[in-house]
């Protein structure tokens, strides 16, 4: 992909340097020539697509330099003197950062919306943040050292977002992921709580969890909780084991290990409730 990526900002510099004028002396290093705008054709940037406007010349196509370097992370500066393009690649910001859930993941175009659920890392990190994922957020697979795309993320993954302190002032505040890392890839169910089993000792117990919240018992998961599981409402205030309750909403996250039966046991990583109102 990082082949891919050089090979459009070539030619998106080609383009401003050929195609587009950039001052009276410009004829000096430019040619005027008909180029056609190819609105059909699509662009995208390590599998996100990009809106850019493309133009076809001479069989080969030219992208807009600055919308390009905006989307990769570069800053692009214009020397008059010269009459010279230089790119420059911008710090990641990690000066803010958060572990855990990622509660919700929302395509759009260009790039994704993730929601994530945990606890905040070092003095300012948020317990619940928005972030947008796009193609200049480095995606890492700790499990297995390997980068990942934007489309192999899914709802779900255990995270840990670095991001800066540009916040909307927003419930949850919403920010861009500079780099995310997936340290586990677990599966979520949502429902309510049907019941919970009697203490198996002191730290461990069951929760039933009536999947959709109907008959169906495929639907449903058996998970036990224990002391490493983190248990908290939808803004990351941690709740009391002792205060799940049956008919609770409930979001848990499990696995990747999965008993094979009906309905379905394993180990609950996370669990998001919804507290009765007071």
């Amino acid at each position: 992909m990082k082949k891919k990526s050089k090979v459009l900002l070539a030619a998106s510099l080609a383009a401003a340097v050929s195609i587009v004028p950039v001052a009276a002396s410009a004829s000096s290093i430019a040619d005027k020539v008909e180029a056609f705008l190819n609105s059909k054709l699509e662009i995208s940037l390590n599998g996100a697509k990009q809106s850019l406007a493309p133009l076809t010349y001479d069989g080969k196509t030219y992208l807009p330099l600055r919308d390009l370097a905006d989307k990769m992370g570069f800053g692009v500066e214009w020397n008059e003197e010269k009459q010279s393009i230089n790119l420059t690649k911008a710090q990641a910001d990690l000066s803010l950062s958060t572990s855990g859930i990622m509660t919700s993941l929302t395509k759009n175009e260009g790039h994704y919306t993730a929601e994530i659920t945990g606890q905040g890392l070092g003095e300012k990190g948020l317990n619940n943040v928005k972030l947008t994922v796009d193609a200049s957020t480095e995606i890492i697979d700790l499990v297995n050292g390997k980068a990942l795309k934007l489309e192999d993320l899914h709802e779900g993954y255990k995270v840990t977002a670095f991001y800066g302190e540009r916040l909307t002032k927003s419930l949850p505040p919403v920010g861009h992921a500079s780099k995310l890392f997936v340290t586990k890839q677990t599966v979520p169910v949502h429902g309510t709580i049907d019941k919970t089993a009697h203490p198996m000792d002191t730290f461990i117990f069951q929760v039933y969890v009536n999947g959709l919240g109907d008959k169906e018992v495929g639907n449903d998961m058996i998970l036990t909780v224990d002391s490493y599981t983190r248990i908290m409402t939808a803004d990351g205030t941690p709740v009391d084991a002792n205060d799940l309750k049956d008919g609770m909403k409930i979001s848990g996250y499990y696995g990747p290990a999965v008993m094979l039966s009906l309905p379905g046991m394993s180990t609950a990583d996370t669990l998001i409730v919804e507290l009765p109102a007071k």
